[in-house]
């Protein structure tokens, strides 16, 4: 009979894994990596991160903790059992309850792959935010710019005084400083037909 064995014919889990621990790592940082894609999918679906998203983090953690060990613990003993049961005693490295720094590590390597993507992902957002927000100002300057343009060459100055506006009401057009008035009675002269005039006379000096 194989001394490995037990009598109820299950291999100890120190024969076949030596290092439960060093599985465990193994297999929670693989699912950590697979389910990158899966966790920044929820978190974009789910708005921006909150100030608490360390608890998000150690949720989902945890969950992968938990699939991980009740793999592990299908094949062992008591022992590794409790042992396993230790690193549900971890809450971040200022625990008050010391606990072995080989579980620490585990979930200290997790949390810090996670906290990188999260960090990614929020640093991502807030560039497309304010890449937007940029684009909105540019569009909003221009607008601007571009309506003061076509407000000032629709002005026509006064030639007397060169500071007035020109503005015309029935059969008269004004200047809105000085004094000068034309009074157009019959004539079909209007202010449309000076300010082409005024913009066409350098055309005509030359």
């Amino acid at each position: 009979m194989d001394p490995a064995r037990s009598r109820t014919g299950r291999v100890p889990v120190k024969s076949r894994r030596p290092d439960w621990r060093e599985e465990l790592r193994i297999n929670c940082l693989k699912r950590v990596k697979e389910e990158r894609v899966h966790l920044l999918w929820k978190n974009r679906t789910h708005g921006p991160l909150p100030a608490n998203d360390t608890i998000k983090m150690e949720s989902a953690v945890r969950d992968i903790i938990f699939d991980e060990l009740e793999k592990l613990k299908q094949y062992g003993d008591g022992k590794e059992d409790q042992e396993a049961d230790m690193i549900w005693e971890y809450h971040g490295p200022h625990a008050t309850k010391p606990v072995e720094t080989a579980n620490e590590d585990i979930l200290l390597e997790m949390e810090r792959l996670l906290y990188e993507d999260l960090r990614e992902e929020s640093i991502r957002k807030e560039l497309e935010a304010l890449d937007e927000e940029d684009a909105y100002l540019a569009q909003a300057v221009f607008d601007h710019m571009e309506l003061n343009d076509k407000e000032t060459n629709a002005k026509l100055w006064c030639p007397v005084c060169k500071q007035g506006e020109l503005r015309e009401t029935y059969n008269l057009i004004y200047c809105t400083l000085c004094k000068l008035r034309l009074d157009l009675g019959e004539d079909k002269i209007n202010l449309e037909f000076l300010r082409e005039s005024v913009k066409n006379a350098p055309l005509l000096m030359l």
